[in-house]
């Protein structure tokens, strides 16, 4: 039997958000193979952006292939490759040694990496070009996100990633500031890489937590939008409009403080939007609740008449081809007057249980009238709407109900049935599956009756009476 609660929002932002997870790890991918395919040819742009300026390490451009990988890769059927990517543990590792080395001053992975004697001859030419600590720690943090995101730890692994986010965003203002320093030895490309591994393996979380109520549909998640994006763009503006305008100010500063503010409005908002969230679930399954309640016949639990017009209007409506059945139960009077309105109604849920038993969850079955059932099957063939129709009526036959079928035989049922292509309006539908009804109780009761076979006989004799 069809559900019969209201419609829900559908979730579109979180359904993106899940989709761009592997388009994302695919560009991060071929980004850092770019980058080691500009250190393979010599052509410098292809890893340091800005003449004179920070360039994309070797080290830098593999983790970001391997967190790419990592990415694509966790869209897998495989369990292992999906939960615990070994390209995730793999950058984790990468990222941690590069970490010692650069506290300790030592080498650990260095000596490893591709294109190491390109790099050398650029140090000794005075550029910069290093995988500096504020590049190993965002891609340490982002691994270690994604790997908490593939146990499923997804507060965690948005707690990380948000923390990691820090890094890029620092660099960019550094970039737009003019702040060297606040930039240091991250080059605009190693920002960028950044910027989208984070993203993407914050979207590989978009059903939990915080972001999911963030990209809700609903009113919680419009405001938390709203609020996040105006809390971000405001600092960055106000901070570039201060900076530009008063040379005294301290742009390092300043920086700080943009990071720090919206880092906060975002982190405030997220959590806020998680109670706002929790609290319109309760007000939604309560409103579902009280919809459901209005829409269902209380003695049968089944839809009411007006659930059974909203369906199958919804159908006529979207030209939906469908079978209409009328089923009343016969000489159900009979039943209240002999056995009493208890009895009457242990009948009636006994056939509404039967109903419901023989229907698919594609298909309605509602309560329309005092001792009359309606059946809706959306995308029937005439077979399968007679057959149901002829097992409905031998089922009710066979039903076993206390103090009725023992002392006075077997229950039996007429019923209507009617095609709709969608051409039909609910009233003709309703009429001519109630004039069937009506035909198969002149019959004899406890039959089918087709209305396609009333209107043929009905041709046939009119046929007969011109011929005449």
């Amino acid at each position: 039997m069809i559900s019969h609660s209201i419609e829900r929002k559908q979730w579109h932002l979180v359904d993106f958000a899940l989709r761009s997870v592997r388009p994302l790890g695919f560009i991060a991918f071929m980004l850092g193979a770019l980058s080691l395919l500009g250190y393979a040819l010599g052509i410098d742009v292809l890893y340091r952006p800005v003449d004179d300026g920070p360039a994309t390490h070797p080290l830098t451009a593999l983790t970001t292939m391997l967190m790419g990988c990592g990415m694509v890769t966790s869209a897998s059927p495989l369990p292992l490759l999906r939960r615990l990517s070994p390209c995730f543990l793999l950058a984790l590792v990468v990222t941690c040694l590069r970490l010692f080395e650069v506290a300790y001053d030592i080498s650990l992975v260095s000596r490893f990496m591709p294109f190491r004697q390109v790099v050398v001859e650029e140090l000794q030419q005075g550029k910069s070009n290093s995988m500096g600590f504020n590049t190993a720690a965002m891609f340490f943090l982002a691994a270690l996100s994604a790997l908490f995101a593939g146990v499923r730890w997804s507060n965690l692994a948005q707690l990380f990633a948000s923390i990691a986010l820090c890094f890029p965003l620092v660099a960019f203002v550094g970039y737009i500031y003019g702040q060297r320093d606040f930039y240091g030895q991250m080059s605009l490309i190693t920002a960028t890489f950044g910027l989208i591994v984070i993203i993407g393996i914050l979207f590989s979380t978009a059903n939990y937590g915080a972001l999911r109520a963030m990209l809700s549909p609903y009113l919680s998640g419009t405001i938390a939008r709203l609020q996040s994006i105006l809390g971000t763009i405001f600092p960055y503006s106000l901070g570039f409009a201060l900076s530009t305008a008063t040379a005294t100010l301290s742009g390092k500063v300043l920086a700080v403080y943009v990071i720090l503010t919206s880092w906060f409005i975002v982190l405030m908002v997220g959590v806020a939007a998680i109670y706002q969230e929790q609290i319109d679930q309760q007000r939604r399954r309560l409103t579902r609740r009280l919809s459901d309640v209005a829409a269902l016949d209380e003695l049968t639990d089944l839809p009411n008449r007006r659930k059974f017009h909203d369906f199958i209007g919804q159908k006529i409506s979207d030209n939906v081809q469908h079978w209409l059945l009328l089923i009343d139960i016969d000489h159900f009077k009979r039943v209240n007057d002999t056995a009493g309105h208890d009895v009457g109604d242990r009948v009636l849920q006994a056939v509404a249980t039967e109903l419901a038993r023989r229907c698919a969850s594609d298909e309605l079955v509602a309560r329309v009238g005092g001792e009359e059932f309606a059946v809706v099957l959306p995308h029937c063939s005439q077979g399968r709407a007679w057959q149901l129709a002829e097992t409905i009526r031998e089922s009710v036959m066979a039903l076993t109900i206390p103090e009725w079928t023992q002392p006075h035989g077997i229950l039996t049922v007429s019923i209507g049935l009617v095609n709709n292509n969608g051409d039909l309006e609910l009233t003709e539908s309703y009429r001519k599956a109630d004039k069937a009804l009506y035909a198969a109780k002149r019959g004899g009761r406890n039959r089918c009756c087709m209305s396609e076979e009333l209107e043929t006989a009905s041709q046939r004799a009119v046929g007969q009476e011109v011929s005449a």
